[in-house]
């Protein structure tokens, strides 16, 4: 008997591919695979080289390849040029399966002539396929909607961005997928155009793309299932049962998403939901087995040693004995152990090999995910520079989280020489501007504004005292050790907060994987 095809997958708004991660991941108890990437569309330069090279990796590699992209993730010198020479006939594959394109109605857009003869190619005739992606979602989300209030004249009609979900949905009413997912932050439930609310109508929508000429399709919640239509097509019910809360399903961090599933009308059957973990996942022990590091100093002739060395002479820290003695008796604890940085990697980098093993300490289905034995270290795991001041924040907001049970601190519990010089500090609006990542619960929620700063990504170890790495970053959002970030690390921040985390994609593509079965 022949083997099985895998169902065609098109990722559209790919990002560096943490929805297409997940579909690619699921196997048939014979290991083949279920689903192939047969195309993923991206417009960003280094997310599309982040694409690019996990496409060389899920090739089927020669030995010498699979070196090779090990080779290239280890090297700091080394980039994706090298494997485009060395395999030229395999970066063919990888040409074939990727494309950097942009996708909406503005001027400068992709031709759809182009769009959709690659799209064709692709699937090389299959009808039965699946569509996935998350039209970005700035002009959704509740901080880019404070944001553009701010903007004289901003009109959400006039925002081309509020309806790039339209290019989405031409994709689907041109092209017919038996099966779409379709992501974007929560902040679309309450979004509106015109006093509208827009989830609304992208619903109707998407119930039928083509107009009543074409398939209609029956819309799903990922943990509710189907959605009843009323007369109109539109889902009936509440538009909050879209959201999946990453949290309840083995991810460590809570992070809610909304998630639209269409099934197109010939395909309508039962289909398996996400099955909620029966605990959740902490942070601190994702990440507790990553080599730990030195925070970077900057705007300073200090060393990160000396800066820390100055803490029990500070004003702040005899305030802190005062007002908080526990706090002031563990930070004494760690600036006097501190000598034990020597044992850390420095400020790692791009590829860091461990000065001493350590055992990952987190559930077994993510130990099986996140590892690769064949890595022989951690890459994009590389600390930031912080001055002085937020040097001492973090410390003591991590020492003061360890005392209060995880609890991060509030402004009002700084001491007063630790308070931020900043306009807005007593306004009241930003008492959690200083947030550690409690390592007993899941973390908060990983956005792209990680890559402007790392205040709300507060290692929890007091000793390390610096805001999370990209790796860090990626272990919370269940991308494996082996998935490499290309670019520049702010971008490779942006990349990784933006993603959709792998593991919730291979759930459900686990459950959707019923809408092929006969």
């Amino acid at each position: 008997m022949p083997p099985r095809a895998p169902i065609p997958v098109i990722d559209l708004f790919a990002g560096p591919g943490g929805l297409g991660e997940g579909f690619s991941a699921l196997k048939h108890p014979d290991g083949t695979p279920s689903f192939k990437i047969a195309l993923s569309i991206e417009m960003e330069e280094h997310a599309f080289e982040t694409l690019q090279l996990r496409s060389f990796f899920r090739q089927d590699l020669s030995p010498c390849e699979l070196s090779a992209y090990y080779e290239r993730i280890r090297s700091r010198s080394a980039s994706n040029d090298d494997l485009r020479t060395e395999f030229a006939d395999t970066w063919m594959k990888v040409e074939a399966e990727t494309l950097r394109a942009k996708l909406g109605e503005e001027e400068d857009a992709t031709p759809l002539t182009h769009i959709d003869a690659r799209i064709r190619k692709a699937l090389q005739g299959r009808k039965n396929w699946v569509l996935i992606g998350g039209p970005p979602c700035q002009a959704y989300s509740l901080v880019g909607r404070v944001r553009n209030l701010g903007i004289a004249g901003y009109d959400p009609g006039d925002d081309p961005k509020h309806f790039l979900y339209r290019a989405y949905l031409r994709i689907i009413a041109k092209h017919k997928p038996s099966v779409f997912v379709m992501e974007n932050v929560k902040g679309i439930l309450s979004s509106r155009v015109a006093g509208q609310r827009i989830f609304d109508t992208i619903l109707r929508d998407l119930s039928v793309p083509a107009g009543p000429s074409g398939p209609r399709y029956s819309l799903m919640s990922a943990t509710k299932g189907f959605v009843q239509s009323d007369l109109t097509g539109a889902p009936a019910g509440d538009p909050a049962d879209f959201v999946v809360k990453c949290e309840a399903y083995g991810v460590p961090q809570r992070r809610h998403r909304v998630f639209v599933i269409g099934i197109r009308e010939d395909l309508v059957r039962p289909l398996g939901l996400l099955e909620r973990s029966p605990h959740p996942v902490p942070a601190g022990k994702i990440i507790a087995d990553l080599p730990p590091l030195r925070a970077g100093v900057s705007k300073s002739k200090l060393k990160v040693e000396e800066c820390i060395r100055q803490i029990p002479t500070t004003s702040w820290m005899a305030e802190i004995v005062q007002k908080a003695p526990a706090v002031g008796s563990l930070i004494h604890e760690v600036v006097n152990s501190f000598r034990g940085i020597r044992e850390m990697n420095g400020r790692g980098g791009e590829f860091v090999r461990p000065k001493t093993q350590r055992v990952f300490r987190g559930p077994e289905h993510l130990s099986e995910w996140l590892l690769d034995p064949h890595l022989n270290g951690i890459c994009n795991h590389a600390t930031r520079a912080h001055i002085p001041s937020d040097l001492h924040r973090y410390m003591f907001a991590a020492c003061f989280a360890l005392v209060e049970d995880g609890r991060s601190p509030k402004l009002q519990d700084f001491p007063n020489a630790l308070l931020p010089n900043h306009r807005n500090r007593d306004s009241g609006k930003f008492v959690d501007r200083f947030r550690v990542q409690d390592g007993k619960s899941p973390a908060t929620t990983v956005t792209s504004h990680i890559s402007k700063d790392g205040h709300y990504y507060i290692h929890p170890d007091p000793a390390q005292c610096r805001s999370l790495t990209v790796r860090e970053a990626a272990r919370l959002q269940t991308f494996p050790d082996n998935y490499f970030f290309c670019g520049p690390r702010t971008s490779q921040y942006v990349q990784v907060g933006n993603a959709v985390p792998p593991y919730i994609a291979y759930q459900l593509a686990r459950g959707l994987l019923r809408a092929f079965v006969a």
